[in-house]
């Protein structure tokens, strides 16, 4: 056997010689002709390192791995850790008798010092070289960071499980801040010999860790050769292992760890990853990036993303200015970058630059924006996109597919969902949902929690909106995206199949509320569709398939402009079954959403209803019965015709219907009674639908229902009634949050309040009803009623504008005013015929004029905006 090097004696010795000078590792001290040379604990350690190179040229880099753990400190703090040796030893940079510095590469030691190992001395196991003061207990720990932001939560949770377990995994997704917050926790309680750092991230797939962990510890080549080995030297001591960065050696570490659990007792250690290890005893802590402002509601307190990015632009820009406009844009920054703390100091490093607002507008593409991190930082943090390249490097390549699949969902999704798109079929699901499994243990897929859906649906997921970018890149580069998008949009036409169904059985609040979570990926889908002409059919399918949920759940506007580039292409190539769904949502478009003219929807909701009898497609039949006499309703068709559709309606229920399912062609017939003639039999009607209504849950109908009474009672000049009935109605959608959608009610109840006085509250409810119709393209609805506030204000020339376009409005649409409106629109000529200009004033309300929306609204509200 051949003799050790003096490298390897140097890793076995308490005490080094060189020179004059000597090393003694069991007392952490440097002696100099003799006599103790004062060296501070981290240059002691720089000292050690060299000495025990064996002469190689040791990086910079690793030293400050070795030492600090290289990314907290600069190179600076090196050079300065250098000149104190060399004054220490009395060394000359110039003419180097122990250290030579290589330029730009890095530091050796000059020499070969001679080692006095324990045996030698007959002296007990060295102790741990210190990285502290000699007050405070061994290790290599990082000086300490300016204070946590939002994680105080986080670091109790971290001290109570480094209390209770000797292994700890801190798990969370790159760039959340497991490291930052694994060293602030590390050092409270130290065990007696120490809480020591090792940094896994320059060590490749294949690295031994007994190892570099071994050489951090200076535990001799001995504790080297295995697990088992390290383990053994390390039995007697009481040390803390940071083990930082391990997700790309998660068997290796968790092998090194249960060899230590098991061999160590005295050993605890705390992991940080991206994925946990496994192992037997292991306490996983998963950490969540930072709370994020609410989007609809003030906060007593700055959410946490926003206190760091706050504080983290203020260190680049002291002054910078920080108004309500800023902070608005600052909280959309928080959630936008999701609350994950690499995100947001990247991009508080480009506010001093381009400004919140600016910022705000580009984070559209994060990839690009978010590139200048801290340069003391590794390299994998310097850019969100090196962080997110890194964790993507780890996945297998199915993984990789997977996660660049998920990428076309806008918004969360179920499990069911993202294996329908990712996978495509039943035959791969089972490792389609090992691949999600590990995505959801790297952090990159994690659960939807700020998701409103009742109670016992099925878990929602999502992709951080960073990760989603990064994956929907690599979907492009890929060759899967077409399959990909295909997949996608069949889904949610079958999908929304199951939604359109469900409408029938469920109450319509409760309905929207299970099915809203999908709207995001429907209105992903449904672009994706409308912009490839080889999809048109599939845009088709899918618009019509929706477009009742989305006229329900006050997304208009929406789908009135889908609508309008569907109707622009030619049809004429189109199956008749396509053809019949696009009519019977034309219809509805009609009569439900009140957004397009209810003539021509006549003839398509008669043309659907006519396919689908053919069809043997009973439900959809009885759909379009129902729009049908919708239309009817709204055009004021005689009596007779819309009892013969509500006949052929009640022909086609089964026996096994209760109200609920029932409820359509209930309502029509209730709207019946009420232009038959009887207003008492109408009131009954009404009364008695709304409690049936609300005993099912089925608050819409009630609501509903109160609007249909409020305008009977207006016609019996009941005013006062019908207020008291719409101002419960109003007060209930607020406090459900179901306002936005039940528009027409408050607009109702705003245009009987102006009739009776333009006091604050009733412009302000006014104006609140006109920006969420307008907001629906609905303005129109409420037209005559908007004309009353300026009449009553005195200003007779812009009244009689705003109520000369409602006028045109009515010729335009072939629509007929409802008893309400009748009655605001008489009373506006009563008012009128008082006034001492009536007759020359009336000529205005003859003259056309090309108002549109906006500029009515300027005109009504101009006074009070």
């Amino acid at each position: 056997m051949s003799a050790p090097t003096p490298a390897a004696e140097a890793l076995h010795a308490t005490r080094l010689h060189f020179g004059d000078c000597e090393l003694d590792l069991s007392a952490q001290r440097l002696l100099r002709a003799g006599a103790a040379v004062p060296l501070q604990p981290r240059c002691f350690a720089v000292l050690v390192h060299l000495a025990r190179s064996g002469g190689r040229l040791v990086s910079k880099h690793e030293l400050l791995d070795a030492v600090w753990g290289h990314r907290h400190v600069s190179d600076s703090v090196l050079k300065v850790a250098i000149n104190a040796v060399r004054t220490a030893l009395g060394d000359e940079p110039k003419a180097p008798r122990h250290i030579e510095t290589v330029p730009r590469r890095g530091y050796r030691f000059l020499g070969a010092p001679r080692a006095v190992s324990a045996s030698q001395e007959a002296e007990p196991t060295p102790t741990l070289p210190s990285g502290e003061p000699a007050t405070a207990a061994a290790g290599n720990l990082p000086p300490p960071q300016p204070g946590l932001i939002g994680r105080d939560a986080d670091l109790q949770r971290l001290h109570a499980a480094l209390a209770a377990h000797r292994l700890v995994t801190l798990q969370g997704p790159g760039g959340v801040g497991k490291t930052r917050l694994a060293l602030a926790a590390c050092g409270r309680d130290a065990p007696a010999d120490g809480v020591w750092l090792l940094r896994l991230e320059g060590l490749g797939a294949e690295a031994a860790l007994p190892g570099p962990l071994a050489r951090l510890l200076g535990l001799g080549a001995g504790a080297e050769a295995s697990a088992a080995a390290l383990a053994r030297a390390l039995r007697g001591q009481h040390v803390r292992l940071v083990i930082d960065n391990a997700e790309h050696l998660q068997p290796a570490v968790a092998e090194l760890a249960a060899a230590l659990l098991a061999g160590a007792p005295g050993v605890q250690l705390l992991v940080t990853s991206q994925v946990p290890l496994h192992v037997g005893g292991e306490q996983v802590l998963p950490l969540a990036p930072l709370a994020v402002p609410a989007l609809d509601r003030a906060e007593a307190q700055p959410a946490a993303a926003l206190q760091l990015l706050l504080e983290r632009v203020r260190q680049l820009q002291p002054g910078i200015a920080f108004d309500d406009d800023a902070a608005t844009d600052a909280a959309a920054i928080c959630r936008a970058l999701d609350g994950l703390p690499l995100a947001l100091e990247l991009a508080a490093a480009r506010v001093p630059l381009l400004g919140w607002a600016g910022v705000r507008a580009r984070l559209g593409e994060p990839l690009s924006l978010l590139t200048r991190g801290a340069h003391d930082a590794a390299s994998r943090h310097r850019t969100l996109r090196a962080a997110l390249a890194w964790t993507h490097s780890l996945l297998t390549p199915g993984e990789q597919q997977v996660l660049a699949a998920l990428s076309v969902f806008a918004g969360s999704f179920t499990l069911e969902s993202a294996l329908a798109v990712a996978v495509g079929g039943p035959d791969d699901a089972g490792a389609g949902l090992d691949a999600l499994d590990m995505l959801r243990e790297r952090s990159l897929l994690v659960r939807a929690a700020d998701v409103r859906a009742p109670g016992g649906a099925a878990p929602r997921w999502r992709l951080y909106d960073s990760v989603r970018s990064f994956a929907a890149e690599a979907l492009q580069q890929g060759t899967q995206a077409g399959l990909v998008q295909r997949r996608f949009i069949g889904h949610l036409v079958d999908l929304f199949e199951q939604v359109e169904a469900d409408g029938a059985t469920s109450p319509q609040r409760r309905w929207l509320a299970r099915w809203q979570p999908e709207v995001d990926n429907l209105q992903a889908a449904l672009q994706g569709a409308l912009d490839q002409a080889d999809l048109q059919l599939d845009a088709v399918r899918l618009f019509a398939v929706s477009a009742d949920f989305r006229v329900r759940g006050g997304w208009r506007r929406e789908v009135l402009r889908d609508h309008g580039r569907i109707a622009a292409w030619d049809a004429s190539g189109w199956p008749p079954t396509l053809q019949a769904a696009f009519d019977l949502a034309h219809a509805d478009l009609a009569s439900i959403g009140q957004l397009l003219p209810p003539r021509p929807a006549m003839d398509r909701a008669r043309r659907a209803a006519s396919f689908y009898r053919e069809a043997g497609d009973v439900r959809r039949q009885y759909v379009s019965l129902y729009l049908l006499a919708g239309l009817q309703l709204r055009l004021q068709e005689p009596v007779t015709e819309r009892a013969d559709t509500l006949e052929r309606m009640r022909l086609l229920e089964p026996s096994t219907w209760g109200p609920l399912q029932r409820r359509l062609r209930l309502w029509q017939e209730v709207m019946l009674t009420r232009d038959q003639g009887d207003p008492a039999v109408f009131e009954e009607r009404c009364a008695s639908y709304m409690a049936t209504g609300r005993s099912l849950g089925d608050e819409w109908a009630a609501w509903n229902a109160s609007q249909a009474l409020a305008q009977s009672l207006c016609s019996q000049q009941r005013l006062d009634t019908a207020m008291a009935l719409l101002e419960r109605s109003v007060g209930e959608m607020r406090a459900c949050g179901e306002l936005r959608q039940n528009a027409h009610v408050l607009a109702q109840w705003a245009a009987l309040r102006i009739l009776f006085d333009a006091s604050s509250d009733t412009v302000r409810l006014l104006h609140e009803a006109a920006q969420l119709m307008h907001a629906d393209d609905r303005l129109w609805w409420m037209a005559d009623a908007l004309a009353w506030l300026p009449a009553r204000q005195g200003r007779w020339p812009e009244a009689l504008r705003v109520q000369a376009w409602a006028d045109g409005l009515v010729r335009q649409r072939g629509d007929a005013r409802g008893r309400l409106f009748g009655t605001v629109r008489s009373r506006f000529d009563e008012r009128l015929a008082a006034q001492p200009e009536a007759t020359r004033w009336h000529r205005l309300l003859q003259t056309p004029n090309d108002l549109d929306e906006a500029a009515v609204l300027a005109l009504v509200f101009a006074p009070v905006a």
